[in-house]
């Protein structure tokens, strides 16, 4: 039998040392290059056989089944509040998200809609929609090529 220090221990030592590397994060991160090698073709060729792999193995399933509704709802509310409400503030976050969001509010801000807008429930209301529905994933799907 293999001797090895209980599991509380070494996830105690995990947690009381991962929680000092913040810096060796940020360099790591800072030093690193990836988007040549992850932008070429045997890049593309090893994301797809390793997603064909996950979809074929049900891991997406198996992951799902692996975590309950609380367990998810809590990890993600013990960590994902304070990041959220920190990080959204930040002008780098609201620069992201207006880049991101600009091609389609140019899309919707440019429509000129054919239908005017009835009343609740009218068949007008509906063709309103996708209107702006139909130009919007033609401007997602033109985005992607």
């Amino acid at each position: 039998m293999v001797k090895i220090k209980a599991l509380d221990a070494s996830a105690k030592k995990w947690g009381s040392r991962a929680s000092l590397a913040g810096d060796d994060f940020e360099s790591g991160v800072k030093g690193a290059t990836w988007q040549a090698n992850a932008a070429s073709e045997v890049a593309e060729t090893n994301y797809k056989t390793g997603v064909t792999a996950a979809v074929n193995a049900k891991r997406r399933q198996t992951g799902i089944n692996a975590v309950s509704d609380a367990t998810w709802k809590d990890l993600t509310t013990a960590k994902g509040k304070d990041r959220y409400t920190s990080e959204v503030g930040q002008p780098r976050a609201q620069t992201a998200y207006s880049s991101g969001f600009k091609p389609y509010h140019d899309v919707i801000s440019g429509l000129t809609l054919t239908d005017v807008r009835g009343a609740r429930g009218a068949e007008t209301n509906y063709n309103r929609s996708k209107q702006v529905g139909k130009a919007l994933h033609d401007a997602r799907i033109g985005a992607a090529k």
